[in-house]
């Protein structure tokens, strides 16, 4: 955490891109797992109503 406040840090195009491949899978299997989750919340409303 600190580190990101040093005038100090640095981080090169490489790891850059890294991390922007994690933030666009983490955000895929997030997207993935809400869209199962509110299809189990219709299909149980379904049953319900």
């Amino acid at each position: 955490m600190k580190a990101r406040y040093s005038k100090h840090y640095k981080i090169s195009e490489e790891e850059l891109s890294w991390l922007g491949k994690q933030v666009e899978e983490l955000g895929r299997v997030v997207h993935e797992v809400c869209a199962e989750r509110i299809a189990e919340l219709k299909r149980t409303a379904g049953v319900i109503a």
